[in-house]
């Protein structure tokens, strides 16, 4: 399977995980795609440029992408709520391999208020954008769900009028009110599939492609939004991603499906932006509910990607990774005539890399007790023989492989923990 033309939507590509931010709040659904329609809307009652637009959407996608870093919920609920350290984490996820340098900019500053910036912040382009999102996401914030939303429109428009100039910048307030007069803004935004239909068909004007290698960056910055939630799996994803990229080419698969496997590598584990940190972080056994949500990541996994046709194959690479080849692994059960080579090859460096790895509550196992292991799964048809014989014949080389990949996210996840920290502390000192 040859992928010289491989070319994918940056937009299509973060819809599914703007979704999936959202799954790990138990009190707001939908945000993402709430804050995303109102920015667009105010950004086309601005006439904003394409390019600007296109940034705009984009960022508020993933605007609330720092929480997950933080175990706080998603979206400051009330709307006098201003904490910013979640913006500045977001920024520092992204700013060094998103496609569009400007989207981490935009998401460092979406909550800075007009006062903070009006006199030296305004005149740059990043300023507008950062604003138009602030607006929009302190509306989403107003809108209650639960009770009729034309009778919430006063109320609403009156609190952002009233902190124009101040909170808001006014421009951006003026197509606020301007849109807020149209019955058909408020009625989309009760109705979620038509909010996304409305983004869906304007998508030609922020439609930017991606190649295989950038969606490589891409998918390196979902393994770090992923694994650095927990200091158990800071470097997880990244091990096994190039322990299966090395094992694709021993098993003779093109230069361009062992990218897909990277790919499949950095997202296996994307699912548990599900699962609550509290069973991420557990040291002991967990008990038998924790651990049905547990497995339930690998489902999350196939959710996600599965809702872009280009990633087909990488989708059943990286979200197969827990079945076996006798038939009882999850969530699927899928026995070997159904798992392809690629899910086959993703499963051993999953358990290569996991049994190989340091944890904090645990050394990583030596030699002799990794090859028992995986000798006795293959053995079990848990996982592939022929696979695990590479792996077992050659165990130094591919530690070694593995070692070298988790170094750097090792050496990022610890300066990024030191980043946090510092800005929380700068913070506490401001208020």
């Amino acid at each position: 399977m040859e992928n010289n033309n491989f070319r994918v939507s940056l937009y299509r590509i973060l819809k599914p995980l703007s979704a999936t931010l959202d799954l790990i709040s138990k009190i707001v659904v939908d945000h993402h795609r709430t804050v995303t329609y109102i920015s667009y809307m105010l950004g086309k009652g601005l006439k904003l440029p394409r390019d600007q637009l296109r940034d705009l959407v984009i960022a508020s996608l993933i605007h609330d992408i720092g929480t997950f870093q933080l175990n706080q919920d998603i979206a400051d609920l009330s709307f006098d709520n201003n904490d910013r350290l979640h913006a500045e984490v977001g920024y520092l996820l992204l700013k060094n391999y998103f496609p569009l340098p400007t989207v981490p900019e935009i998401i460092r500053h979406h909550h800075r208020e007009w006062q903070d910036y009006s006199n030296k912040f305004q005149v740059q382009q990043v300023s507008v954008l950062c604003h138009i999102l602030f607006l929009a996401d302190r509306i989403a914030t107003l809108i209650d769900n639960q009770k009729d939303i034309f009778a919430q429109v006063k109320s609403i428009e009156k609190r952002i009028s009233d902190n124009s100039g101040r909170r808001f910048w006014p421009m951006a307030v003026k197509a606020f009110l301007r849109v807020s007069k149209k019955e058909y803004f408020w009625l989309n935004i009760i109705n979620s599939a038509q909010m996304g239909k409305v983004l869906d068909e304007n998508e030609e004007l922020y439609y930017d492609y991606i190649d295989l290698d950038q969606l490589i960056d891409l998918s390196e910055i979902i393994s770090h939004i992923t694994d650095f939630r927990s200091p158990f799996t800071a470097t997880h994803s990244a091990g096994t991603a190039f322990v299966a990229e090395e094992l694709a080419r021993w098993f003779h698969l093109s230069a361009e499906e062992c990218k897909m496997m990277r790919i499949a590598g950095f997202t296996h584990d994307i699912g548990k932006l599900a699962v609550p940190l509290e069973i991420l972080n557990k040291t002991g056994k967990l008990n038998e509910r924790e651990w049905e949500i547990m497995k339930s990541h690998a489902y999350y996994t196939y959710l996600v990607l599965s809702q872009l046709e280009e990633l087909k194959t990488i989708n059943h690479w990286a979200s197969y990774h827990h079945e076996t080849l006798r038939g009882d692994g999850y969530p699927f059960h899928l026995d070997k005539p159904f798992l392809p080579l690629g899910s086959r090859i993703m499963s051993v460096a999953d358990v290569f890399t996991a049994i190989t790895e340091d944890r904090p509550y645990r050394k990583g196992m030596n030699q002799g007790e990794v090859l028992k292991i995986l000798e006795e799964m293959a053995t079990n048809n848990i996982i592939d023989q022929e696979i695990t014989a590479v792996i077992t014949s050659n165990y130094s080389y591919f530690n070694k492989i593995r070692e070298k990949a988790q170094k750097k996210p090792g050496q990022v996840y610890r300066q990024f923990k030191l980043m946090i920290e510092k800005k929380r502390k700068e913070q506490l000192k401001s208020t």
